[in-house]
Formats: structure tokens, C-alpha cells, sequence
């Protein structure tokens, strides 16, 4: 959204000024006021005129000065590329809110810049089951998004079919190696003795 710079004379009418001298001024005053105030407003003369339509907010390319005492502000700035809303007190920036994708892989972002997202890893054999010992990646640009900065860990949980299996003689176990976590992907291991789970959980956090 880009938006016109709105003409304003300052100090009209002036007073030693005849006041015909300075109509021409004080109608463009006058126009881009109404202009002015429709931006994001519902205009002049309709019904809930001063009312907000939405809020734009100019992009900052860096948070702006901090700020101190009990006041707080909020602003426009692009960490990953695109714009998303700060909140700023004496305490710092902190992002308000962020992308999201819901679905069966998907992610979302919290305050703070904190990302969440999961997905699902079906098994690799026939009947999309595991067996002990297999092995993977999950590389989250594929899956979701890579983090822009790191991860800081991951859960995982194995799923079965109790229409299609019967159930498991154990509990799954799906871990990961610690040395290959990266803000872009990680390396899985099935270690369970039971080939009746199909697919398995998983959740990273990061940011």
C-alpha cells in the first residue's frame, strides 16, 4: 500500500495577508485533510465517519528509539522479510504476532518471535510402518519453514492404527540426534521393537 504525500500549507490564513491571497492554500488545507483522515477512517459524512477501517503502519527497518517509563508503543518491521507487528516498552521490542499455517504440517508464531511447528512422518515399508532401526530427516523448509535462527528442541510421539494393527506389544521410542538439530532440519531414529506403528509426531520450537 503506497500512499500519496498529502500538500499542507502551514501558517494560513497569515494574517497581514488579504484573506482572498490565501484561498487557494487553505482549500488544498482543506482537501487533504478529508483525504488525510479517509486513510484507514471511514470518511467524512458517512455513517461511523472517524470510525478505523484498519491501522497501516509505515515499515521500520529497526525498532525505534527505546522507549522508558510505563510507556509503549507499536510498530511495523520485517525480521523474516515480510511486516509484522512490535510491541516496545522500556524493556525492549518484542514481535506480537506472525505467520501461520494450519494443517497437518504446520507452524505459527508467538510473542516474542517463538515459533512452533510440527508434522508427520509416515512409516518407510509396505503398510507405511517402521522397523526398528530406521532412520530419517526431517528438513523443515520441506515440511514447514526453516527456523530463522535456531531450534531449540523437539518432541516426538508414535501413532498407531488400532483399525488397521493391532495394538503395539511396546511403546514407540523416535529420538533425534542432538548433533545434527539445526534451524533447518534433523536426523530421526525409530528404536522401537514393534513394527505396528505407521507414522509418528513430531514438534520443534525454536525461532
Amino acid at each position: 500500500m503506497t500512499l500519496p504525500i498529502y500538500v499542507y500549507n502551514q501558517n494560513l490564513p497569515n494574517p497581514p495577508d488579504d484573506p482572498g491571497d490565501d484561498v487557494g492554500g487553505m482549500q488544498v488545507n482543506s482537501q487533504s485533510i478529508y483525504a488525510y483522515t479517509a486513510v484507514d477512517h471511514v470518511p467524512f459524512q458517512s455513517t461511523n465517519n472517524g470510525c478505523h477501517n484498519q491501522v497501516t503502519f509505515a515499515q521500520n527497518q529497526s525498532a525505534p528509539a527505546l522507549l522508558t517509563g510505563q510507556v509503549g508503543d507499536i510498530f511495523a518491521n520485517n525480521p523474516s522479510g515480510q511486516s509484522w507487528p512490535f510491541w516496545q516498552n522500556a524493556l525492549g521490542a518484542f514481535q506480537m504476532l506472525g505467520a501461520s499455517s494450519a494443517g497437518t504440517n504446520g507452524y505459527t508464531t508467538l510473542p516474542g518471535g517463538i515459533i512452533v511447528q510440527w508434522g508427520i512422518v509416515n512409516g518407510p515399508h509396505s503398510g507405511n510402518v517402521f522397523d526398528s532401526g530406521d532412520q530419517g530427516i526431517v528438513t523443515f523448509a520441506m515440511a514447514n519453514i526453516a527456523f530463522p535462527t535456531a531450534c531449540f528442541g523437539v518432541l516426538t510421539n508414535g501413532l498407531y492404527n488400532s483399525n488397521a494393527e493391532d495394538e503395539p506389544s511396546s511403546a514407540a521410542t523416535i529420538s533425534y540426534d542432538q548433533y545434527t538439530l539445526s534451524k533447518l532440519q534433523f536426523n530421526w531414529t525409530f528404536a522401537s521393537n514393534s513394527a505396528k506403528y505407521t507414522r509418528f509426531f513430531w514438534v520443534a520450537i525454536g525461532n
